[in-house]
């Protein structure tokens, strides 16, 4: 990463304070991507977890970075009522798995670091 990224994103951050709303934390998967659903004769599971606390939300935004679960899976999950500002959250929470998946498996990422960078700036 360069010292221009690093900058953009050091400014985003000087404002997640009030982008974030002042609820309680959920217990969350942590991993929770395509890879980690299964679908058995019982109906689906979860695998892999990496549990921890923080924005339902945060789950949900990993299962939209690598794919989709389409639109059946968010007519359920919101019930037809998605927060106003989930496409700024989904950006946010996307950042972070991204920057690790930058550090870990290097600059194939960037270009998805970039974007999501580009996408929080765009709500500036």
């Amino acid at each position: 990463m360069d010292n221009q990224l690093r900058e953009r994103i050091e400014r985003l951050a000087q404002d997640l304070e009030r982008w974030l709303p002042d609820t309680p934390p959920s217990l969350l998967h942590g991993d929770l991507w395509s890879g980690n659903v299964l679908f058995t004769n019982k109906g689906p599971a979860v695998i892999d977890p990496a549990v921890y606390r923080h924005y339902p939300e945060v789950d949900v935004a990993m299962l939209t970075l690598f794919g989709s679960p389409g639109e059946a899976f968010f007519d359920a999950y919101w019930n037809g009522n998605a927060p106003a500002d989930w496409p700024r959250r989904e950006a946010l929470f996307q950042l972070y798995p991204l920057l690790n998946h930058l550090l870990l498996f290097g600059a194939g990422y960037r270009s998805a670091v970039e974007r999501s960078v580009a996408r929080l700036e765009s709500y500036t």
